[in-house]
Formats: C-alpha cells, sequence, structure tokens
C-alpha cells in the first residue's frame, strides 16, 4: 500500500513537473496587470498644431518566471486634438506578428492584439525588467503615429491600453508658437525718421547734422517671446548710414527693418541770418541788413555813446565772436563781426558807426543877437514913426470959416 502511495506520488510530480516544463515552453496566453505591465512612448512631449508624434507602445515589466506569447494593447487618444495618420513604418518585436487591429479615429482609439511566432520570441523577464525597477523594456509596437489638429494651446493625453482597459498615460503639451515678428515700437532719440513708423514699413529714413556723431535706436518686438538684435546706440559715419534691425518671432521667423541715417557734412556757411544794433537811446538802428551784404555804413548823432549788437549765424554750429557792447567815439568806429562755420571756415562782416561831432553853440548865440538887435530895431522904428504922427497933428493950421456963412444944419 505505501508502495503504491509512494509511486502515485512519483507520477503526480511528474506530470506536474510536465505541465510546468510545458507552460514554460509556450508561455502565457494572457496580460493580466499582475504580469505584464505596457508602457507608452512619444518622440515629443511638447507639439505644435501640424506636427506629428510617433507612439511606441512597451513592455516595462513581466512577472518573473512568466512567458508572455500573446498581448492584447493600444492606446487611446483625445480625437479633437489629435488623429491618426496613414500608417507606414509600424515595426513590432523581433517574432511578433498584428493579429487583429482596429483604429476608432472619430472616437480616439486603436486596439491591436499581437503574438509571438515561437517560444523563443516569448517576452519573459530576461529581455524585459522583472520587477519595473529599472529601465529595462521591450518595444513591443513602434511607428504609429497621430497629427496634431489646428487647435488651441493646451494638453491633451495619450492612455495605454491593456486588456481593454486604460492604464499608464503620457501627456502632450500643444503648444502653437508664435509668428508674430512685427516691430511694436521703432524710435531713434532726437531724430525724426520717415516715414512715419508702422509695423508693416521696414524702410525709413533720417537725417542728423554733422556734430550728431551717434545714435540710440530703440525697437520693442510685438511678438510673444520675440526678440530684437542690433539695435541700442550706433556711430555715424558722415554720409549714408545703413543699420539693419533684425525682429525674431517665437517661433523662429525673422523680419528686417533697415534703417538709411544720412549725417550731413559740416557745413561751410558764414553768413549771419540776422544783424541787429541798438543805441545807446534804446532805439533800433537801421541798416539795411542783407545776408549776402558784408559791409554797412551807418551814421549816428553825437548824443549816441555806444551800440548794443544782436547777430545770429545761418550755418549749423557756427560761431560768433563776441561783440555786444561796443563804446562810440565821435566820428568814424569801425566794427567787425567774425563767423566761424562748423568746418572752421571764418568770414566777416564790417559795420562803420560815424558818429557826429558835437554842435558849437556860436552859431546860436550869434543868431540870437542878431535877431535881439532886429526887435530892438523894430521897436525903435514904432517908436519914431508914432512920434512923428504926433507932431504932424500938432502943427496943422486951424481953418477959417466966415461967421456969415455958419450954418448949424450945414455943419451937419
Amino acid at each position: 500500500m505505501d508502495k503504491e502511495l509512494v509511486m502515485k506520488n512519483k507520477y503526480v510530480k511528474i506530470f506536474f513537473t510536465f505541465i510546468i516544463g510545458i507552460v514554460c515552453l509556450f508561455g502565457i496566453d494572457y496580460v493580466d496587470a499582475k504580469t505584464v505591465a505596457m508602457g507608452i512612448k512619444s518622440n515629443k512631449t511638447t507639439v505644435e498644431p501640424g506636427d506629428t508624434i510617433r507612439i511606441d507602445l512597451p513592455v516595462l515589466c513581466v512577472a518573473k518566471g512568466t512567458n508572455v506569447s500573446k498581448i492584447d494593447t493600444g492606446f487611446e487618444y483625445d480625437s479633437n486634438a489629435l488623429t491618426a495618420t496613414e500608417v507606414k513604418n509600424v515595426k513590432y518585436f523581433n517574432g511578433w506578428k498584428n493579429v487583429k487591429d482596429n483604429l476608432d479615429d472619430k472616437n480616439g482609439s486603436f486596439v491591436i492584439s499581437l503574438k509571438a511566432d515561437s517560444s523563443k520570441n516569448y517576452i519573459n523577464s530576461d529581455n524585459a525588467s522583472g520587477d519595473c525597477g529599472d529601465d529595462t523594456y521591450v518595444t513591443l509596437v513602434s511607428g504609429y503615429e497621430l497629427k496634431v489638429k489646428d487647435v488651441a494651446n493646451q494638453k491633451t493625453t495619450i492612455w495605454v491600453l491593456q486588456d481593454g482597459e486604460k492604464s499608464t498615460s503620457i501627456d502632450i503639451n500643444i503648444y502653437k508658437t508664435n509668428d508674430n515678428n512685427n516691430l511694436k515700437k521703432l524710435n531713434i532719440e532726437g531724430v525724426e525718421i520717415e516715414p512715419k513708423f508702422s509695423p508693416n514699413v521696414t524702410s525709413y529714413e533720417a537725417e542728423v547734422d554733422y556734430d550728431k556723431e551717434k545714435v540710440v535706436i530703440s525697437a520693442v518686438c510685438d511678438g510673444d517671446n520675440c526678440s530684437v538684435s542690433n539695435a541700442g546706440e550706433k556711430e555715424l559715419q558722415v554720409g549714408e548710414n545703413r543699420f539693419e534691425i533684425v525682429v525674431t518671432a517665437e517661433n523662429g521667423s525673422r523680419k528686417k527693418y533697415n534703417i538709411f541715417i544720412n549725417r550731413k557734412e559740416a557745413s561751410s556757411d558764414t553768413t549771419l541770418s540776422s544783424l541787429k544794433i541798438k543805441d545807446s537811446n534804446g532805439n533800433n538802428v537801421a541798416i539795411g541788413f542783407k545776408s549776402d551784404k558784408r559791409s554797412y555804413d551807418v551814421n549816428v548823432n553825437n548824443d549816441i555813446l555806444f551800440v548794443e549788437f544782436d547777430a545770429k549765424c545761418n550755418g549749423a554750429n557756427c560761431k560768433i565772436d563776441d561783440i555786444d557792447t561796443k563804446k562810440l567815439n565821435v566820428g568814424n568806429n569801425s566794427f567787425k563781426i567774425k563767423v566761424t562755420a562748423e568746418d572752421g571756415t571764418t568770414g566777416e562782416y564790417k559795420i562803420n558807426i560815424i558818429r557826429e561831432k558835437k554842435k558849437s553853440i556860436i552859431p546860436y548865440i550869434i543868431g540870437g543877437i542878431i535877431l535881439a538887435l532886429l526887435i530892438a530895431l523894430g521897436i525903435v522904428f514904432f517908436i519914431r514913426r508914432n512920434k512923428d504922427k504926433k507932431a504932424k497933428r500938432t502943427n496943422v493950421e486951424p481953418i477959417d470959416i466966415p461967421e456969415d456963412n455958419f450954418d448949424i444944419n450945414n455943419l451937419q
């Protein structure tokens, strides 16, 4: 009896050993979360509309002592943000083949059944991680592609399917980089540009005087995360100077703005734009000023003791020698107004002011005396004349009228 029991136990052990050997040899045709862990990988995690994402489905780990010969997997995605492209370059793990697949792009789902050709291609802890604790894995499927739709910036999630259930996932950030490569502001400190700034106008002109040796160009771009190069302080040469301002948009597109600044040559103008003379009485002296007339003669009265000059020159950055107030002597007084042009050329204006001599009072005295004598003579003459008239009246003879002819009526 004991021998029979021993023999039975021996046969049972042999049978179970055989079964275990068969299982180990041909693998286990199921994908239980406790046995196999699927994952998902993509070649990009930040994309723009129009980009293509490549999806890989790896076997991350397999329970030790387990041989996997068949797997049902796939992935789900948001069909509002992503769309499946034509399958072209899909690859499977060595010795595995696609038994059945189904793509439902409308609902964002792709499922696939894969199977090993033979036991030598089974997936186990020898080629995949045994405890999911390291980075050893088997890429079961690679090359499925999803295209990003033209959507707003957002985050979308792709889930890996394992036996029809969601497992792990990967987040894809859809970010449409800004393509705005326009300038928002363009300014040259202290200089006016032509035409007036507009983002769509890319060529400008300006002109500065000779003494302007440097300019500061300020430029501000309009887009998000854009950049501006070649702005700032610039040295100017005499003549035309070209500066290129480059705007780079977030997406890398570039736009160039050209500024042409003409620095004038040094001025040789030595003319005056105005010349005024004010006398010591506060009155303006008329000289008939003309810019191209270089010499003037002016007469003033003897009571003008000094004059004040006020002159302005025509040329850029020209200079006038100090003239201010000048004392006048009797007679000729010559003054020169020196004008120095920007390039060092000099020119002069000559003003000759003649101050009259002081007039003598003797003629006035003589005239007064003569006038007094004439008046005296007139008075004497008038008196003599009156005396003569009185004398004549006194010497008149009386008229003899006969009495017999006297009649009072005749008298009337």
